[in-house]
């Protein structure tokens, strides 16, 4: 008898206590329980939610804890098809509210946030609709019964005549919560009632709550929702959740990014300057400058601009995929100065503040925090967390606020600020599992280098306005050193003359030495009374020469390296040849064959060679020995260093040296290196993303106009990237084009700004002349006297 085969289909089960525990996953502890059910108030429209301690009585037994809002309520059919199904979608199908907001919630477990909080559950809730209550009731010990399936757990429901306004009032009797609930309309509204309280709730727990709510809200001037805290216990201590305002702060900017235009329109607010002062004392800073840094705009404190984000982030054109899937979102933030030293004071028109009060506020509310649909994402913006490397950015670029343009970082302390995004508009930016923080996919970095470069927006404003006042003051002093040293330098020949006078009455030769020496240690003194001014961007040069520290530390290491490269190559081909005969050779492609691989090999230990060779001689001592210095020898030498690592790349350097008066200038070798190799290096990696065939040519001309001498510099590459929106940009310190395949700078960018320095330590100029289909800069250099 043939065996007959039944197939039929069966469901999967879930017993009640896997469901409780997948739910409470998400609530370690009790204060995020309570913050899950707070947004579910605000996703129910509500105007206000309070959550309440009752926690009058001495035995723990008798305390509950309270959930009420105003928000849209639910009738049986709600209750019964959303709330009681475990993982609904409803919030993802109709994830915008009545008044337009994104409901946070999405999973559909957040009812589970009850269970965490207390073994008995009650909800009264009612709707505009209809003008009638329905209760909910649940005892979660029913998930603990073993094998129980979900399908067999209960909760009962109630509906009967009444207001939801009538039952909180009499069922809170507190004269704090009458007063709360009178100013707000509650028409409708839900209020859940949990018991049996799984955990003592202390004053130090409520104010950790307090705490929690305080981070979870938005600023309080976006007006979102109010959030009410008490515990009957102490009905004074707690209340209105204070969410940050500033209202005294130096800097606020609002940016939005709309990533259909690639752009970031910003509004930046100034408040840090103190007009009647500047009025008074300062109006010549402000001759002949322009908008927005002009004294105009400087009076309306706000003004407007947008700029494509490709030039925020220094990315090409090419490379803004990434930037449309991220979507739009707002960023805001405010900076406040903490202190102000006596130097400053001295320099900068600041406005007078409370330091004091601020360093509260910012202790409270500081940091750069993320809101998705108005709640908190953490830990961004958490005490301590710099999430950004703000800290990192401002040790590197430790200068004052307006001593170089573009060179001032902020400090992670100094700063408070809210990311708005949504789930909506950024899908991209999803939590972890343990919705710990934002998984750091490319948009999550993206995001971090917009919400930068929108910073070093600021940044940049803030130098720009504060360097005339820096560079009036630096003049001030610097004429009254020459003051001072002028009067010394009058003392001085008045006591060489005295001195002289001495000698003419000597007649030993003791004594004549004795008046030398005394003519040396004066001289020595007034030496050391000449100061030289010690600026802050010495400890950004700083890591530059620890690099050329470590690199002599191990010049004789790298010199043998440079020396033996080509060793190793001359003996493995000689090895392969005494056991390969040449036939096999000749018979085998050059891809396939090693002694072709190890041509390839050996070119690249040519360049390296060379490279190590060139870097070494950049230490020598002579070239950090100021001299007289001709040009015209300098750039011979300079061709024939580069000559050879040139000609691999293809590139001719051209020195066309039209004949000058007078080329030679006092200066350290190693500063024209600092010009010359970075302009160099910088034409290298312009003919490498050059798409046009062309003779690589750079060319270097001297010649005499007027009283200077003029070294023209240029080359017939692709000129300047359209990341920069001026060309004057890249002596910007930290401001580079060169990205890796992830977007990342590569660059230092300090190569053009350490030239322009160079250039200004001797009284020089440097300019760029052409940036657009290749690319032209001058050096300028006074004639020696």
């Amino acid at each position: 008898m043939k065996e007959e085969h039944i197939k039929y289909e069966i469901p999967f089960t879930v017993s009640a206590r896997t469901a409780r525990l997948i739910g409470q996953e998400n609530f370690a502890n009790a204060e995020g329980a309570i913050i899950e059910l707070v947004k579910n108030c605000y996703d129910a429209d509500a105007k206000v939610a309070l959550v309440v301690l009752d926690n009058a009585s001495n035995d723990k037994n008798d305390h509950s804890l309270y959930i009420i809002d105003n928000g849209l309520g639910m009738d049986e059919h709600i209750l019964v098809n959303n709330w009681m199904r475990i993982g609904t979608n409803n919030k993802e199908v109709s994830y915008k509210g009545s008044q337009g907001r994104i409901k946070t919630g999405a999973k559909g477990i957040g009812r589970f946030a009850l269970d965490r909080l207390g073994r008995n559950s009650y909800m009264i809730t009612q709707t505009k609709e209809l003008k009638r209550l329905v209760d909910w009731e649940m005892d979660w010990i029913q998930f603990e019964e073993p094998n129980k399936p979900l399908s067999e757990i209960n909760a009962s429901v109630n509906s009967y005549k009444g207001n939801i306004k009538e039952w909180i009032l009499s069922n809170i009797k507190s004269p704090i919560i009458l007063k709360t609930i009178s100013e707000y309309n509650f028409d409708n509204g839900t209020v859940i009632k949990i018991s049996n309280l799984r955990d003592s709730w202390h004053n130090s727990g409520v104010k950790g709550l307090y705490k929690g709510l305080e981070a979870l809200i938005p600023p309080s001037d976006l007006g979102i929702f109010d959030v009410y805290l008490y515990a009957l216990s102490h009905s004074e201590d707690f209340g209105k959740v204070s969410t940050a305002f500033f209202n005294d702060f130096d800097y606020k900017v609002e940016a939005n990014f709309v990533s259909e235009k690639l752009k970031v329109e910003l509004k930046i607010t100034r408040d840090e300057l103190d007009l009647k002062e500047i009025k008074i004392n300062h109006l010549d800073v402000f001759q002949n400058q322009k908008a927005p840094y002009d004294l105009k705009t400087l009076e309306n404190k706000t003004f407007e601009y947008e700029k494509d984000v490709t030039k925020i982030l220094k990315w090409k054109e090419a490379e803004t995929h990434l930037l449309r899937t991220l979507g739009d979102f707002r960023f805001s933030f405010y900076f406040l100065r903490r202190a102000v030293n006596n130097k400053d004071l001295e320099t900068y028109p600041f406005k007078d503040a409370d330091y004091n009060e601020r360093k509260e506020t910012l202790d409270r509310f500081g940091g750069i925090k993320i809101y998705r649909d108005s709640f908190r994402v953490r830990p961004y913006g958490e005490p301590g967390d710099d999430w950004l490397e703000l800290g990192k950015r401002e040790a590197a670029s430790p200068a004052g606020p307006g001593q170089v343009i573009g060179s001032w970082r902020v400090r992670s302390s100094q700063i408070a600020g809210t990311i708005f995004i949504s789930r909506v508009a950024n899908s991209s930016l999803n939590d972890k599992s343990d919705r710990s923080s934002l998984i750091e996919n490319e948009s999550f970095i993206i995001l971090k280098r917009i919400i930068i470069g929108i910073i070093s927006e600021f940044e940049y404003d803030r130098s720009k306005i504060s360097n005339p006042f820096y560079l009036k003051q630096k003049k001030k002093r610097e004429d009254e050193e020459e003051k001072r040293i002028r009067q010394k330098a009058e003392e001085l020949a008045d006591e060489i003359v005295k001195l002289r006078d001495e000698e003419k009455q000597l007649q030993e030769n003791a004594n004549k030495q004795e008046y030398q020496a005394r003519i040396e240690s004066t001289i020595r003194e007034f030496s050391n009374n000449t100061n030289e001014e010690k600026d802050s961007e010495e400890a950004t040069l700083r890591g530059l020469a620890s690099l050329g520290i470590t690199v002599a530390s191990f010049a004789h290491e790298l010199r043998g390296l440079a020396k033996n490269l080509g060793l190793d190559t001359n003996q493995l081909r000689k090895a392969i040849r005494s056991i390969v005969s040449e036939k096999i050779f000749q018979e085998l492609p050059d891809r396939k064959n090693p002694l072709f691989i190890i041509d390839g090999i050996e070119e690249s230990h040519q360049k390296m060679g060379f490279w190590l060779n060139y870097s070494l001689t950049g230490i020598n001592r002579d070239k950090r020995n100021r001299t007289d210095l001709d040009l015209f020898h300098y750039l011979d030498k300079l061709k024939a260093n580069w000559d050879e690592s040139l000609s691999m790349k293809f590139i001719t350097l051209s020195l066309l040296k039209t004949e000058a008066e007078k080329n030679v200038i006092r200066a350290f070798e190693i500063d024209l290196d600092t010009i010359f190799n970075n302009l160099i290096a910088n034409s290298i990696d312009a003919f490498n993303s050059y798409k046009k065939i062309v003779d690589r040519i750079i060319e270097i001309d001297l010649k005499t106009i007027g009283e200077k001498i003029v070294i023209i510099y240029k080359d017939n590459g692709p000129g300047l990237s359209d990341v920069f929106s001026y060309s004057e940009e890249i002596f910007l310190p930290f401001v580079s084009s060169k990205k890796d395949e992830h977007g990342n700078q590569v660059g230092t960018g300090l190569g053009m700004y350490l030239a322009k320095r160079v250039m200004e330590s001797y009284n020089g100029n440097i300019g760029v002349v052409s940036a657009k289909g290749s690319f032209e800069i001058t050096l300028e250099f006074p004639k020696r006297k």
